[in-house]
């Protein structure tokens, strides 16, 4: 079995920082950009089966979609933490289709987050737009059932957040987004690190 996670970024310099603060349970990899793209010299899409696009790999980003393979075919789980926009979340989409990633993996994390955000089980979960979109009823089903009888909905509001979930319930919320999580581990391993660079 696999001792480490997989978290991808796009740029070497984000790998090299958040690999500081993850430790060795996770490797942290760029992508380095875009993967694939529509081909140039032909029309893009496959006539016969619903004008489905045909993606090919950027020339020069072969070894790269190598690499990520093999890691991600030994990693015990893997976190795609592309930019929060609408150019990351197409690198995402390359990066799932690329990776072979099931998607029954994710939408089982988030649920867990929100089972253990969960305080009364019947907040409502806020997502981000494109994980309210693909996984939302998902994850909410999947939650309520872990809490035996929950009654958690799934919130019409989304959030700019790169993954995780938000439980509301009035005015209180409950932030278990990745980029929180990460804030939070950061924090609890500041003066760890620090006793071990400069001591007592």
């Amino acid at each position: 079995m696999a001792e480490y996670s997989l978290v991808i970024v796009e740029s070497p310099a984000k790998a090299k920082t958040i690999g500081k603060y993850l430790g060795k349970e996770f490797e942290v990899k760029a992508c380095m950009g875009h993967l694939r793209d529509l081909p140039k010299s032909t029309l893009g899409v496959d006539l016969e089966h619903d004008f489905e696009p045909v993606y090919k790999p950027i020339k020069g980003k072969e070894d790269i979609i190598a690499d990520l393979k093999k890691s991600a075919k030994s990693a015990e789980m893997v976190y795609l933490a592309t930019d929060p926009d609408r150019e990351g979340e197409a690198i995402s989409w390359h990066l799932k289709q690329l990776l072979n990633l099931p998607e029954q993996e994710y939408t089982a994390l988030l649920a867990d987050l929100a089972v253990k955000a969960a305080v009364t089980g019947r907040e409502a979960v806020i997502l981000s737009q494109k994980d309210r979109t693909r996984y939302g009823k998902q994850v909410v089903t999947a939650a309520n059932e872990r809490l035996n009888g929950g009654r958690l909905t799934l919130s019409e509001q989304t959030r700019p957040i790169q993954g995780g979930v938000i439980l509301s319930d009035g005015d209180v919320e409950v932030n278990c987004s990745f980029e929180t999580l990460v804030r939070l581990q950061r924090g609890a391993l500041d003066r760890p690190v620090a006793q071990i660079l400069f001591g007592d």
